[in-house]
């Protein structure tokens, strides 16, 4: 999630930039995404498993309701592939 709105074009730069220097620090691959523009399951697996790079005020209301819609959503899916 970027502070400020940036069109596609600026947002692929920016995370070119992003992945090169977290690249240089953590000497491994890495991948940096905007979480509001991923998949709910993706984002569940990014806020349980990955790495916050940034802290910001809106992480913990975004963190909430990504998990509140995961686990509504993995229950009914359970009880569909249970059938």
């Amino acid at each position: 999630m970027f502070e400020e709105e940036l069109n596609s074009l600026q947002e692929a730069f920016l995370r070119g930039k992003l992945i090169d220097k977290a690249k240089y620090i953590f000497y491994i691959n890495v991948d940096i995404v905007n979480l509001q523009n991923v998949s709910l399951l993706m984002q569940y697996q990014i806020i349980s498993q990955g790495i916050i790079l940034k802290d910001s005020e809106n992480r913990v209301e975004f963190e909430v309701k990504v998990l509140r819609e995961y686990l509504d959503f993995s229950y009914y899916s359970n009880i569909y592939n249970q059938r």
